[in-house]
């Protein structure tokens, strides 16, 4: 196979992963293995292409780009050909078309010569989300959240998961965040903003078509609590209907001695394993801070609390749109 000679293809795969949520080599293979069972793309071969180190031999690689950023240009589809021929520039220009402000700052179309923004900046201009520097560096770290389940089968439960802030070198912030349902670990990757005073995150899982929105506070320092709204549908019901409910995101730093900020590594899923459903009492949310290695003391002063902050008032606890309701609205519309 005859080696692609595209421009800037290290640049083009990281703008890929990046606009599409993409933390790992590993996790964009998974995204291209979805569009295309055969990539060529390869993740122990990837890191020296995104370092310009090495080319794909394969040029196929950028049809799997095309089928997976669906770009358009003037009402058609961009082909993978189009996509390895023009410059970085022209490519990223493309990907802002589509994509807004998933682009990191730093990755937005430059101004024309003259100084005036090109027409798709300007359409874009006041949906940018910086992206360096925006956020305090005390968010990031692992973890545990506490939320109100959504599935009808454990309506009365809280739910427990496991989620990961970090920001990259080149300034970009991520977010992971895992759910150990009974039915198989629910894994969800996406991108970090800031919107105002406050976090907004969107999680994915692209095999699952499982989104989740969280809107969260920003913290004084030194950040040992985010809390908020979550909202998205529920894996373990048969309507997947819209809901939303109160989340407490507690980072393990304050909590585990073992779990530093300084061990990078030690971020990697498996800081809290442990009970997923919990029983909807101080009593529950306290044996499972011990689970996670939480101190027995500390765990005890801070349950009751954590339990208030996500059943208070606990008709609003979950709030979810049920279908018969809905039905019952068009059908008084239509009657």
């Amino acid at each position: 196979m005859k080696k692609t000679s595209s421009p800037d293809v290290g640049k083009k795969l990281l703008l890929t992963m990046q606009v599409v949520g993409s933390v790992t080599q590993k996790q964009f293979h998974a995204r291209l293995l979805a569009v295309n069972p055969n990539t060529c793309f390869r993740p122990e071969r990837a890191y020296k292409w995104i370092k310009g180190r090495a080319s794909p031999r394969d040029p196929s690689i950028f049809e799997d780009l095309a089928l997976l950023l669906d770009l358009r240009l003037d009402g058609r589809r961009v082909g993978g050909t189009e996509l390895s021929a023009c410059d970085y520039p022209t490519f990223r220009d493309l990907v802002f078309a589509q994509y807004g402000n998933r682009v990191p700052a730093q990755e937005l179309p430059a101004p024309e010569a003259n100084g005036a923004a090109r027409p798709i900046e300007k359409k874009w201009n006041s949906l940018r989300q910086p992206v360096a520097n925006d956020l305090p560096a005390y968010l990031a770290g692992p973890y545990l959240v506490l939320s109100r389940s959504w599935s009808m089968l454990q309506r009365n439960h809280l739910l427990v998961g496991e989620m990961l802030l970090e920001q990259r070198s080149d300034g970009f912030w991520t977010t992971e965040y895992l759910e150990r349902l009974p039915g198989g670990p629910l894994h969800m990757i996406g991108p970090l903003y800031r919107a105002g005073r406050n976090l907004q995150i969107l999680l994915n899982n692209f095999d699952s078509e499982n989104v989740i929105s969280m809107t969260l506070s920003i913290p004084p320092a030194p950040g040992a609590v985010l809390s908020g709204v979550m909202s998205g549908t529920a894996v373990h019901d048969t309507e997947m209907r819209p809901t939303a409910g109160r989340v407490v995101c507690l980072a393990m730093r304050y909590l585990n001695p073992d779990v530093t900020a300084q061990d990078a590594e030690s971020w990697r899923f498996g800081f809290a394993e442990g009970t997923t459903y919990l029983a909807t009492s101080p009593d529950a949310i306290s044996a499972r801070l011990r689970e996670s290695g939480i101190d027995a003391d500390l765990a005890a002063r801070v349950a009751p609390d954590l339990h208030n902050m996500i059943v208070q008032d606990s008709h609003l606890g979950v709030i979810d749109v049920s279908g018969d309701r809905i039905a019952s609205i068009i059908g008084s519309i239509l009657r």
